[in-house]
C-alpha cells in the first residue's frame, strides 16, 4: 500500500522544486528529489498497480514531470561538459570534483530517457576527442623535438663497412669490389675493440629504458632547453602518457555513465581513435 501511495501522490512542492529549483544551489537536495521521482516512475510500471484507475489519472502529470526533469538534466550536463573545452582546464580534476557529483542526473536519463542519455555520451566523446587530440598531439610534437641526433654508423649494431672505425680498405681490392661490399653488417665483424666498446655503451644506455618503463614521463617544460633523449626514452615517455590517460579516462567513463566494461568500446573509439591514429602515423 505504501508503494502504491508513493506512485499516485505527487506533491505540488516536489513538482515545483524539480521544475524550478536551482540545481547548484542545493545539489544534494535536488538530486535526492530526482532519485525520488525515479523510484516513483519505476514503481508505476509494476504490473500489480500499473492498471490502477488512480494511477491512470496521475500518470500524465508523472510523464510531464519526467520530461521536464530530463530536459533540465540534459541542458545542465551539457553546459558542464562544455566547460571541459575551456583553455587550461585541468579536466581530470574537473571530472572528479564536478562531473561525478552530478552522476545521478546521468543515471536518471539512462533509466528514463535513453535517447538523451546516448546523446550525452556522444557529446562527451566529441568534446574529449578534441581535448585529448589537442593536448596529446602537442606533447608528441614537443617531446619529438627532444630526441637526440641519430648516432653515426660506428655507434650502431649495423653499420656501413666503409665508414666504420677500424676498417681499412685493402689496396689490392678494386674500387668496384669495395663499393659492392658497402652493405650493413653486424658491427662485431668490422669494428676495433674500442669502437665495439663505445657502441656497446650506446646500446646499453638505450636498452636501459626497458628497466624504467613505469617511471614518470618526460616533463617538456623542464626538459626543453636542458636535455635531449634517445628515441627509446621519448617513445617510452609518450607511451606512458597514453597509457595513463587511457586508464584514467576508462575509470571515469565507467563510473560517470554507469557502464560495463563491454560497453565502453564505442565511446573510447570516438574519444581516442583520432589521436592514436595520428601517433601511429608519426611512428611510421
Amino acid at each position: 500500500m505504501h508503494e502504491y501511495l508513493q506512485c499516485i501522490l505527487l506533491p505540488e512542492k516536489l513538482i515545483n522544486d524539480l521544475c524550478n529549483q536551482d540545481i547548484e544551489t542545493d545539489t544534494k537536495d535536488y538530486l535526492e528529489k530526482v532519485q525520488l521521482l525515479s523510484q516513483m516512475l519505476i514503481k508505476s510500471k509494476d504490473p500489480e498497480i500499473a492498471d490502477s484507475k488512480a494511477l491512470e489519472e496521475v500518470r500524465p502529470e508523472l510523464e510531464k514531470l519526467k520530461f521536464k526533469v530530463c530536459s533540465r538534466a540534459r541542458n545542465f550536463i551539457i553546459a558542464k561538459l562544455n566547460n571541459l573545452k575551456k583553455p587550461k582546464t585541468n579536466f581530470q580534476i574537473y571530472q572528479e570534483s564536478v562531473l561525478l557529483k552530478y552522476k545521478p542526473l546521468v543515471a536518471f536519463l539512462r533509466e528514463h530517457h535513453k535517447e538523451t542519455y546516448l546523446e550525452l555520451t556522444s557529446v562527451y566523446a566529441e568534446i574529449m576527442d578534441i581535448v585529448y587530440y589537442t593536448q596529446l598531439r602537442q606533447y608528441f610534437n614537443d617531446t619529438a623535438k627532444l630526441i637526440e641526433k641519430t648516432p653515426k654508423g660506428g655507434e650502431l649494431l649495423f653499420t656501413d663497412r666503409a665508414s666504420a672505425p677500424g676498417f681499412t680498405r685493402d689496396s689490392n681490392v678494386s674500387a668496384s669490389a669495395t663499393n659492392a661490399s658497402m652493405t650493413f653488417e653486424f658491427s662485431d665483424t668490422i669494428m676495433t675493440t674500442s669502437a665495439r666498446e663505445q657502441a656497446q655503451v650506446e646500446v646499453e644506455d638505450r636498452a636501459n629504458v626497458l628497466q624504467k618503463i613505469d617511471e614518470n614521463p618526460i616533463v617538456v617544460a623542464i626538459s626543453q632547453s636542458k636535455h635531449h633523449f634517445a628515441f627509446e626514452e621519448v617513445f617510452r615517455s609518450q607511451n606512458k602518457v597514453i597509457v595513463d590517460t587511457v586508464c584514467k579516462e576508462f575509470v571515469f567513463v565507467l563510473e560517470f555513465f554507469d557502464l560495463k566494461m563491454a560497453q565502453v568500446s564505442q565511446i573510447f573509439n570516438q574519444i581516442f581513435a583520432r589521436v592514436i591514429n595520428k601517433y601511429l602515423e608519426w611512428l611510421s
